[in-house]
């Protein structure tokens, strides 16, 4: 809202899809418009014609669809930083060609890895921001390993989206039978998580559609060294090869 108000240098990180759904729900005052109003304005006749003709947007269409819905604030920013050549790409298509000018890629930064005496542990961190098919196949490739090493065990950063995606998570460890060892971990508890890293034996990266960077995530993970395994998707594609383990978007047996 204060982007769209009042311009300035912006720095995106990801879409903008969610945020406008939650102005839309929480404060209607900023968002008047509802989510669908928002995102047929901004999108107008770049709809296809199934939509245009009516029936309401969800933010799940929105996703489905791959629309960021950036071009507002874009707009009315002096200049737009994203963190890939990737997110730059994406922005351009999704705001418009004519903002291409004022859209510029910031070099990636590492965390200093700090000190490394912590004893590595049989411990697998990952980190979960995709969807529901993503959360399955993370899953099912963890029971795998915990079949194979009895005392291994297992830690999911997840974004903060509320109690919803924690249950889901509940649910998904019952069904594969490893939620004795699995301890579930916010996004925003930066501290906590980072210390997870710092022990683990591998790093799982599950990357979100609507990231336009390289994650937090990530990065702590390759600065502290930690054998990291990621679909080759998005910004991950700009890494070095011998930096992580790359896997093909659709792995399947691969896994």
């Amino acid at each position: 809202a204060v982007a769209k108000a009042r311009g300035g240098h912006l720095l995106l990180r990801g879409g903008l899809t969610r945020v406008y759904a939650r102005l839309a729900r929480d404060r209607p005052d900023l968002e008047p418009r509802g989510f669908d109003g928002a995102i047929r304005a901004m999108y107008r006749d770049r709809l296809a014609p199934r939509f245009a003709g009516g029936g309401e947007l969800t933010p799940r269409d929105a996703d489905r669809l791959g629309l960021l819905m950036t071009a507002e604030v874009v707009a009315k920013s002096a200049a737009v930083f994203v963190q890939s050549a990737y997110g730059k790409q994406l922005v351009e298509i999704d705001a418009g060609a004519s903002h291409g000018g004022k859209i510029a890629v910031l070099p990636l930064a590492f965390p200093d890895p700090g000190r490394e005496d912590d004893a590595r542990e049989a411990l697998v961190v990952a980190r979960l921001a995709g969807g529901e098919r993503d959360a399955d196949s993370l899953f099912e490739a963890l029971a795998s390993l915990a079949a194979e090493t009895q005392d291994l065990r297992f830690a999911i950063v997840v974004a903060p989206r509320g109690r919803r995606p924690r249950r889901s998570l509940g649910r998904l460890a019952d069904a594969f039978a490893i939620r004795s060892r699995l301890v579930a971990v916010s996004e925003r508890d930066h501290a906590r998580w980072r210390g997870f890293v710092r022990r683990a034996a591998a790093a799982v990266y599950v990357a979100d559609t609507q990231e336009l960077a390289i994650s937090p995530f990530l990065g702590e993970c390759l600065s502290a060294g930690v054998p990291t395994v990621s679909l080759q998707v998005g910004a991950v594609r700009e890494l070095p090869d011998d930096a992580l383990i790359k896997l093909p978007p659709d792995p399947g047996s691969e896994v």
